[in-house]
C-alpha cells in the first residue's frame, strides 16, 4: 500500500513510522556513512517537522521505501545545506518541492526494490500533477543518478557534482507537466496505486 503522511506524529502509523526511520538508519549511516543524527535506531533530522510529507510504500506496518518532500518555499536541504551546488540561484516557490531521503529498505531484494522504484516515481509524479507542482529539486549522490534518468522524468542538472566531497552529490530538478506519465509507461516505470491518506488522531 502506498501511504501519504503529513508530519510524523499520527499514533494510527506510528508502527510504519518507526519502520521508516528504522530503515533510514540501515541504509543512510550504516551502509552509506552519512553523517546526520541518529540515536542508534532510528535516523530523524531537523528537516522531519510538521510541514514535511512523506511517499511511503508499505505492506502492513513494514516499511519498503519511502521518500521525504520538503517545500522549497520555506527551509530545505538544498537551499540551506547545499547551495553551492547550484550555479545559480536555487530554485524555489509553491509550485516546487524538494525530494530527499529516498529510501528502499536493505531488508527487501529483488522484484520488490524495482517495484518500489516504479511506484514512487509515479506517485511523486501523480502527487505533483494533483497539486499543481512544476518540479522537484534534489541532490542526490552521484552513484544514484543513473537510476534517476532511468526512470523517464525530464531531468535538468543545477550545477556540477562536488567530486571533492566524501560523499560526492549534485543539484537536480526534474520537470513534471501532463506529459510526465507518458514519460514513465515509455521507460517501463509506471506504476499506479491508490494512495492511503494518514489523517490527523
Amino acid at each position: 500500500m502506498l501511504h501519504l503522511i503529513k508530519g510524523l506524529d499520527h499514533p494510527r502509523e506510528a508502527a510504519l513510522v518507526a519502520s521508516m526511520l528504522a530503515d533510514r538508519k540501515r541504509v543512510f549511516v550504516d551502509l552509506l556513512g552519512w553523517d546526520v543524527p541518529h540515536d542508534g535506531a532510528i535516523e530523524r533530522d531537523e528537516f522531519d517537522h510538521d510541514d514535511s510529507e512523506y511517499l511511503i510504500f508499505a505492506r502492513g506496518d513494514d516499511h519498503i521505501a519511502s521518500v521525504r518532500l520538503l517545500r522549497t518555499d520555506r527551509r530545505h536541504l538544498l537551499g540551506s545545506v547545499f547551495p553551492e551546488l547550484c550555479e545559480g540561484d536555487v530554485p524555489g516557490g509553491p509550485d516546487i518541492r524538494e525530494i530527499s531521503r529516498f529510501c528502499i529498505s536493505p531488508r527487501h531484494r529483488g522484484e520488490v526494490r524495482l517495484q518500489a522504484r516504479r511506484l514512487l516515481a509515479t506517485a511523486l509524479t501523480e502527487y505533483a500533477l494533483l497539486n499543481g507542482l512544476s518540479a522537484y529539486t534534489a541532490v542526490a549522490h552521484v552513484s544514484r543518478m543513473s537510476n534517476l534518468f532511468a526512470t523517464g522524468w525530464r531531468i535538468r542538472s543545477l550545477g556540477l557534482p562536488d567530486m571533492g566531497a566524501d560523499h560526492p552529490a549534485a543539484a537536480l530538478m526534474i520537470e513534471i507537466d501532463s506529459a510526465t506519465p507518458h514519460l514513465l509507461q515509455r521507460s517501463g516505470r509506471y506504476e499506479h496505486q491508490p494512495l492511503h491518506f494518514a489523517m490527523a488522531a
